[in-house]
């Protein structure tokens, strides 16, 4: 499992040396520690992977002109960002207060549970940040917010598309909302979960200063004439939709009564679209584990 872990982050380490996505953390896992379902648990680890882009926006604000047409146009830019992160909750505070962190024959966790966290993240390249999250169970439904604030520094790519220091943003702060709610079904007797979760998020995409051949040696037909592309930072906000998947323990039927180490994972997809001006769209895959 680590060296799979180890290739993974190689991997996802090189593709995001592109242009990048910069957003909140996804809250269906926080909604679940706030539920209790799993008593005591309380730390959470999220691993976070996605992609996303417009393919016809103008956000670099160039203008073109042809032949036939010598009026200046606005052109339609193709953007696109990855994203691979790693959350971890520093503070958790949850309400009510749950008594039997053992578990019970039919526990199922708390009607209005709620809870407040403070999570620190980290995306390679070089972007921290901090992300305070709030979740309010309402029977079967809840509701949540996220803000979160990063610190992050993002390298370009030269011509050949190989990532270099000396194309690079200054130091970046960025602020990303994501608010909405959702709700779970919970099969107690298998220690599963089945959701849906959704909402409105802002999203950020960098793309650093990078170098781009605009010529062709028509004799070898090699690309020459490598010059500099200015980069730009654009943000949007997209509603978007996503599916939970849950497993956890709390159950006598697992021999777990007298156990006080309860936990559960979460596997996560997300989707999201803006269609009114300029269409973004994203996806993402987080897998998490609450302890």
């Amino acid at each position: 499992m680590f060296k799979v872990l180890c290739v993974l982050l190689i991997v996802l380490t090189g593709a995001t040396w592109a242009d990048e996505l910069i957003m909140s953390q996804n809250f269906s896992t926080h909604a679940l520690v706030a539920k209790q379902i799993a008593p005591g648990s309380s730390r959470i680890i999220d691993i976070t992977t996605g992609y996303g882009g417009c393919d016809s926006c103008n956000v670099t604000g160039h203008t073109t002109s042809t032949a036939d047409d010598l009026k200046n146009h606005y052109t339609d830019d193709e953007i696109s960002g990855m994203i691979f992160r790693i959350d971890l909750s520093l503070f958790t505070l949850t309400w009510p207060k749950t008594e039997n962190t053992e578990g019970a024959f039919n526990y199922k966790g708390n009607t209005f549970g709620g809870g407040l966290f403070l999570n620190v993240h980290y995306a390679f390249l070089l972007e921290a940040g901090l992300t305070p999250t709030l979740v309010q169970w309402f029977g079967p439904f809840y509701v949540a917010a996220a803000y979160e604030l990063s610190l992050g520094k993002y390298f370009g790519k030269d011509a050949d598309e190989k990532m270099s220091t000396d194309l690079a943003t200054d130091i970046m702060l960025t602020g990303a909302l994501n608010v909405g709610g959702g709700t779970m079904m919970f099969l107690n007797n298998h220690g599963i979960g089945i959701g849906i979760h959704g909402g409105l998020r802002q999203m950020h995409f960098v793309r650093p200063d990078c170098e781009k051949y605009t010529g062709t040696d028509y004799r070898t037909g090699d690309k020459i004439n490598p010059k500099a592309q200015q980069g730009f930072h654009t943000q949007d906000w997209l509603l978007y939709y996503g599916f939970d998947f849950t497993g956890y323990s709390n159950l006598p039927f697992l021999k777990e009564t007298n156990s006080k180490g309860h936990s559960g994972y979460t596997v996560s997809i997300e989707s999201g679209i803006q269609l009114e001006d300029r269409p973004f769209y994203y996806w993402a895959f987080t897998w998490s584990f609450y302890l």
